[in-house]
C-alpha cells in the first residue's frame, strides 16, 4: 500500500473521532444539556479526514460545515467544543461556533456566513501562497447547494486564469439544507461545470477513504509544484438533517435506504482494508473506539459543567469589544 500502517491507524483514528464526538453532541442536546446550531458530518467523515492527512502542517483550509474530522485534527477538542456551545473558553471566545473560526495560526481561512463568499476569499489566499509562499498550497471546502452560487463559478474562473494553488472540494450529499438538487442544478455533474471554468477535476466516491486520501494527494501536489487549481467532487450522502433540529422529513424514506445503500458507512469500509491487509484486528479497532468514546464523554460532560454557570457564557459586551469583533486573518500569511 501506498500508506504506512502508522498512517493508515491515524486516519483512521481521526475519522472515528469525528464520528464519536459528533454522536455525543448529538446525545447530549437531545437531553437539553450542551445546545447550539450544530452541522453534523455523520456518513462524511472520510472527506474531512483525507484532507485532514493529505495538507502539511503549515498548509491552511477553509472548512465547510461538515468536515468535523479535520477540525479535530487540529484543534484541542475541548476548546473547540467550549466554542461551538459559546463559552467564554473556546477559541473565539463562543462567538464563531464551529464553521466561522479565524484561526490562520493553525490554517482556518475564515469562511463567512453568506455561503458561496468563501469561494473568491479562498482565491485571495491562495494568491497570496503563490506570491509569499510557493511550494504550499489549500483547500476549500465546500457543499453542493453552495456551489450553485454565481460568485463561487467567478471565483473558479479567477483560480484558473491567476494559476492558483487551490483545490476546491465540493462534498456533494444530495441536499441543500433541505432543497433536493433537481430544482436549482440542471446537471448532476459538478465537476463538469469545474471543467468549463478551465479547471482540472475529478468525481470520486466521497465514502471510500483510500479513494479521497488519493485524490486529494494529487490534487495538492500539482497545486503544489505547477500551481495549479483543481476541484474534487467528493459523492455521499448526508445520513442525518442539515443540522441538529432538521429530522429530514422531507425525504422520502425508501429514497433513503437506497442512498444508504449507495454510500455505505466509510468507517466500516475502512475497518475491512485494515483488518484484510493485516493492519489491525477487529478487536483492536473496537478497543481504539472504545476508549475514545469514553475520552469524548468525559470531555463533553467537563464542558456540560462549565456551560451551567452564566458567568462562562458570552454576554453582549464582550461580543462587541474590538478584541472579540475584529480580526486580521492576513497577518498568519506575512
Amino acid at each position: 500500500m501506498k500508506y504506512s500502517n502508522e498512517e493508515m491507524m491515524a486516519m483512521y483514528r481521526t475519522m472515528v473521532q469525528g464520528r464519536l464526538f459528533d454522536l455525543e453532541l448529538d446525545r447530549q442536546n437531545n437531553q437539553g444539556k450542551l445546545s447550539g446550531m450544530f452541522h453534523f458530518s455523520t456518513n462524511q467523515e472520510a472527506i474531512g479526514t483525507a484532507v485532514a492527512h493529505a495538507l502539511k502542517e503549515d498548509e491552511p483550509f477553509m472548512p465547510s460545515h461538515r468536515c468535523r474530522p479535520l477540525h479535530l485534527y487540529r484543534l484541542d477538542m475541548r476548546t473547540f467544543l467550549a466554542e461551538q456551545v459559546g463559552l467564554k473558553s473556546g477559541y473565539s471566545k463562543g462567538t464563531a461556533s464551529d464553521f466561522h473560526l479565524c484561526m490562520p495560526e493553525v490554517g482556518f481561512v475564515p469562511n463567512p456566513s453568506i455561503l458561496g463568499a468563501g469561494a473568491p476569499i479562498a482565491c485571495g489566499y491562495a494568491f497570496a501562497l503563490k506570491r509569499k509562499h510557493p511550494g504550499k498550497a489549500m483547500i476549500q471546502l465546500m457543499g453542493d447547494g453552495t456551489f450553485n452560487e454565481g460568485v463561487v463559478h467567478e471565483a473558479l474562473n479567477w483560480a484558473a486564469i491567476q494559476q492558483l494553488p487551490l483545490v476546491f472540494l465540493v462534498e456533494n450529499n444530495g441536499w441543500a439544507m433541505n432543497t433536493d438538487p433537481r430544482y436549482y442544478r440542471a446537471s448532476d455533474n459538478i465537476a463538469d461545470r469545474a471543467r468549463a471554468c478551465g479547471l482540472d477535476a475529478v468525481v470520486v466516491d466521497g465514502n471510500d477513504l483510500m479513494a479521497m486520501r488519493e485524490v486529494v494527494d494529487v490534487a495538492l501536489e500539482r497545486a503544489r509544484k505547477e500551481s495549479r487549481p483543481s476541484l474534487i467532487e467528493a459523492e455521499t450522502y448526508r445520513v442525518k438533517g442539515h443540522f441538529n433540529g432538521d429530522t429530514g422529513w422531507y425525504r422520502d424514506p425508501e429514497y433513503h435506504a437506497e442512498m444508504m445503500e449507495r454510500y455505505p458507512d466509510p468507517i466500516p469500509r475502512f475497518e475491512k482494508v485494515l483488518i484484510e491487509n493485516g493492519i489491525a484486528t477487529e478487536e483492536e479497532l473496537k478497543e481504539i473506539t472504545k476508549t475514545m468514546k469514553k475520552e469524548i464523554r468525559k470531555m463533553a460532560n467537563e464542558v456540560y459543567e462549565e456551560s451551567l454557570d452564566p458567568a462562562n457564557g458570552v454576554d453582549i459586551e464582550e461580543m462587541l469589544r474590538p478584541e472579540t469583533m475584529w480580526a486580521n486573518p492576513m497577518e498568519g500569511l506575512q
